[in-house]
């Protein structure tokens, strides 16, 4: 049924996807203690909402900022060097300790 490599290459895509959640989920966390550091208020969609747009012109639905916050998605690049100033995150850490997987 898979013929050469196709082993191999569907174990290579599994992986991927592991890490790539692991990554959305790290960077979930990570966002979660910034908002609530900076604003002393639980990071609900509702709350992250509230703030981020009276701080900035960007508008963001419920939806996106639940996946962001669940660690289902995460913000395009420039969004998230927005959010993360925004939130004075430090975001070296994070980077440093996904290196390899970027």
């Amino acid at each position: 049924k898979y013929k050469n490599g196709n082993i191999k290459n569907l174990c290579t895509k599994c992986f991927l996807k592991e890490i790539m959640l692991s990554i959305r989920q790290d960077y979930a966390v990570l966002l979660a203690q910034a908002f609530k550091k900076k604003y002393n208020l639980e990071p609900t969609p509702e709350n992250f909402i509230a703030k981020y747009t009276t701080s900035s012109n960007d508008l963001v639905s419920y939806e996106t900022v639940r996946k962001w916050l669940r660690g289902i998605n995460t913000p395009n690049f420039v969004r998230m060097c927005a959010i993360a100033i925004w939130l004075e995150m430090d975001v070296n850490k994070f980077l440093d300790e996904h290196r390899d997987f970027m």
